[in-house]
């Protein structure tokens, strides 16, 4: 996203707004991730499990 800021391909305003999205995706990301990390759900656990 910088590159496309300095280079012109964007708005400084685009660069922001996008800028914010991408720290609520990490913020969210984040939280799954610590969620699955505490979930009784591990790995391989379910591999050889068939589905519907």
């Amino acid at each position: 996203m910088y590159r496309a800021l300095d280079r012109g391909y964007i708005a400084k305003e685009e660069f922001e707004e996008m800028f914010l999205l991408s720290k609520e995706i990490i913020i969210l990301l984040q939280k799954l991730i610590d969620y699955l990390k505490q979930s009784d759900l591990k790995g391989l656990k379910f591999k050889d499990r068939q589905t519907n």
